[in-house]
């Protein structure tokens, strides 16, 4: 199954690994998206009321993004499968308790371990990653892995749905309960012994790390693109039953269709990152051209429907590729001093942030001024990141 080159690297059945870090990380979706496919049947049942579906939502996000951060520098101290088998078995124990539906108090502690527990997956997949891939391979199956994002959101919404309407609500929370926690331990068997291949002789902390030019570089753009990726999925079915006031069944569509073009983004990457010279830099400079010029077309309001739902595609596919570039691509720089795991939590930290801000921003300025001004920020958001790209000298 496994030996050891002249060099020390450990060998191992990467296929398996990898396969099994793409399965285990799509799960941890249908144990997300439970609580967005039961809204409906929880508020008509009276068990919880939209007030409360909108903390928890809101908690997710708020404690996700803290455990981005504090779980990335942890799991480049911690071997990567006690993070992922903890993370996985956490996360079916809270959605297992969540699935009887306890008073709203426990509820909310409970969404909020499913979050810390999710925080801990990603960071630790990247490091198992860098470590069974050595070098350059390692960005392009990092571009690969992140496809399980978009993988896992399409299983989620259908699945989600079949339980719900073929078991009832609480299966929606203890099957994906059962599967997160059956995920873990087999993380704990065959991950066991997979460690980074780089040292902690040179680790450097969080300061330090926003002390490197390509780092602070990475983290206005991080910032920018978070703004518009979420905001997207968030406004995309609202936007067009205002605009063009369509139903409740189309809107069905729209949400599945969201993370299909997304996962075909996510395909594409590995090739678009070919194109531009296996530069991550590159690909997230033309990807947010991309999202600024087709926000100035919606900002424009040429058109139906029809060139509305290729722009908003075209931003969610670009914004995808943007946040592969920098979640998963870029982080592979700091292998060497097994920083791997802290970079990504940092970036991902930053891009929750400014999903959290357009989150709040935006639903005031729809209120009050329309979509159009937030067609207009996402175009200035999207052309500055990639003028900082472009423009801002990093130093290395």
């Amino acid at each position: 199954m496994e030996h050891r080159t002249e060099d020390g690297r450990r060998k191992t059945a990467t296929g398996h690994v990898f396969l099994l870090c793409y399965l285990l990380y799509a799960s941890i979706y249908i144990a997300r998206l439970n609580l967005s496919m039961a809204a409906p049947g929880l508020v008509e049942s009276g068990i919880l009321d939209t007030q409360k579906i909108g903390i928890l939502g809101g908690a997710f996000s708020v404690i996700y993004a803290a455990g981005r951060l504090c779980n990335g520098i942890l799991t480049d101290r911690i071997a990567p499968y006690v993070m992922i088998g903890l993370g996985l078995i956490m996360t079916g124990c809270a959605n297992l308790l969540a699935g009887i539906f306890p008073p709203f108090v426990l509820l909310f502690l409970l969404w909020g371990l499913n979050a810390w527990a999710q925080s801990m997956l990603w960071s630790a997949v990247m490091c198992v990653v860098s470590a069974v891939y050595p070098g350059e391979k390692s960005k392009k199956m990092a571009a690969r892995m992140v496809s399980s994002v978009a993988a896992g959101n399409i299983a989620a919404i259908l699945l989600d749905t079949w339980f719900i309407e073929t078991i009832g609500l609480a299966a929606a929370f203890f099957i994906p309960g059962l599967l997160t926690a059956a995920f873990g331990i087999l993380a704990f068997f065959i991950l066991r012994g997979i460690r980074p291949s780089g040292g902690t002789s040179g680790h450097l902390s969080v300061l330090k790390m926003l002390g490197i030019g390509p780092v602070r570089k990475a983290v206005w753009p991080s910032f920018l693109h978070g703004l518009i990726k979420d905001s997207v999925s968030l406004w995309m079915t609202v936007f067009f039953a205002d605009r063009y006031g369509l139903d409740l069944r189309s809107m069905a569509l729209y949400i599945l269709f969201i993370p299909v073009i997304g996962l075909a983004a996510r395909i594409a990457y590995p090739f678009i990152y070919r194109l531009f010279s296996e530069d991550e830099e590159k690909t997230a400079f033309y990807s947010l051209l991309v999202m600024a010029a087709s926000s100035a077309f919606l900002l424009s309001g040429i058109g139906g429907p029809v060139p509305a739902i290729v722009c908003l595609s075209l931003i969610y596919a670009a914004a995808s590729m943007v946040n592969t570039s920098y979640i998963s691509v870029f982080p592979m720089r700091y292998a060497a001093t097994g920083n791997v795991a802290s970079a990504s939590g940092l970036l991902d930290f930053v891009t929750y942030l400014g999903h959290g801000l357009g989150s709040l921003l935006f639903g005031f300025l729809i209120a009050h001024f329309g979509y159009g001004v937030m067609f207009a920020l996402w175009c200035v958001a999207a052309a500055l990141a990639a003028g900082i790209i472009r423009f801002v000298r990093a130093e290395t």
